[in-house]
């Protein structure tokens, strides 16, 4: 779920998504998507965008605006044809001390477990 989850991010305005663990983009602006299943019948979903100091506003539009209409309660499709639709649980504060001297923030989607089953 997590591939279909990046590849839909990468219709919006950020074009460098990775997964949580693989090489950080060389871009200036890009996305870490973390992928957390829990005991509680739904996998977490935490969208991290990273933007350059002085860009608080556009980080904020992409946290709760774009990430978003990117993906709240739109259906999508994965293997065997499972359907499933993310819901959105909230935004993150902007954290300014980033070891890569970025600002980010995170929006934060689950999936429940039952929505693919």
């Amino acid at each position: 779920m997590i591939d279909l989850i990046i590849t839909k991010l990468k219709t919006g305005p950020i074009k460098a998504v990775v997964k949580f663990g693989e090489a950080m983009p060389s871009a200036l602006t890009y996305v870490v998507v973390i992928e957390e299943p829990t005991q509680l019948g739904y996998t977490r979903y935490r969208i991290n965008a990273h933007m350059q100091p002085g860009q608080q506003d556009a980080l904020r539009l992409y946290c709760k605006k774009t990430a978003f209409d990117l993906l709240a309660y739109i259906e999508m499709t994965g293997s065997e044809d499972r359907r499933f639709e993310l819901k959105p649980l909230g935004i993150g504060k902007v954290i300014i001390a980033n070891s890569d001297k970025t600002i980010s923030q995170e929006a934060i989607f689950s999936l429940p477990e039952m929505s693919y089953v």
